[in-house]
């Protein structure tokens, strides 16, 4: 979907040490490695019957000024009271700012801190606070949603040295349910 850079296309795939790679050219994780997260918390939602209300948007063109994200109507974001969006380099981080925009109160990012405290005993895996760059979180933020980007395992994203650490996506996986069964209690508490 937002893809910088198909060189790497046809080339073959490396798998060492639990970390993928491409041989001679670029991976293309970021943000192929956000997308089959997603996917794949679609499907253990769907397999675990786990009920909840959720909205999911596949943008393009974030990388170049948020032009995908812009272009949604409006009134899909009617209803939703928290964003995640899954296109973060490294392995724990919880953006929250850029230098010019706020994505989400602080409680949110240790809300989150929390949680990968309980999931994990490795305090390597704690996501923290951090700021980074423009995303489409400006847009989400904009419209008053709280908003958060987390990372999901990749590292030198748009270079022949791209990789992407599988322990860190699975991760971030966790992470994503945890996120979701907490805010449907909440709601359905609330509701």
């Amino acid at each position: 979907m937002d893809v910088r850079d198909f060189s790497g296309e046809g080339k073959e795939i490396l798998w060492e040490d639990n970390v993928l790679r491409r041989e001679g050219g670029i991976l293309g994780a970021d943000d192929r490695a956000g997308i089959a997260a997603i996917i794949n918390t679609i499907d253990v939602l769907k397999q675990y019957k786990i009920v909840c209300n959720l909205k999911f948007a596949f943008t393009v063109l974030e990388e170049v000024g948020m032009l995908g994200a812009e272009q949604i109507d409006k009134s899909f974001f009617e209803g939703v009271g928290f964003a995640v969006s899954l296109d973060r380099k490294g392995e724990t981080d919880i953006v929250v700012r850029s230098s010019e925009f706020e994505y989400c109160p602080e409680a949110e990012a240790e809300f989150i801190s929390s949680l990968s405290e309980r999931l994990w005993r490795n305090e390597d895996f704690y996501y923290k606070a951090v700021e980074g760059g423009k995303s489409d979180l400006i847009v989400w933020s904009q419209l008053g949603i709280p908003s958060v980007n987390l990372s999901v395992g990749y590292s030198d994203e748009h270079t022949e040295t791209e990789s992407l650490n599988l322990g860190a996506w699975h991760r971030v996986q966790e992470l994503l349910l945890e996120i979701i069964t907490y805010k449907t209690q909440v709601a359905t508490r609330r509701g």
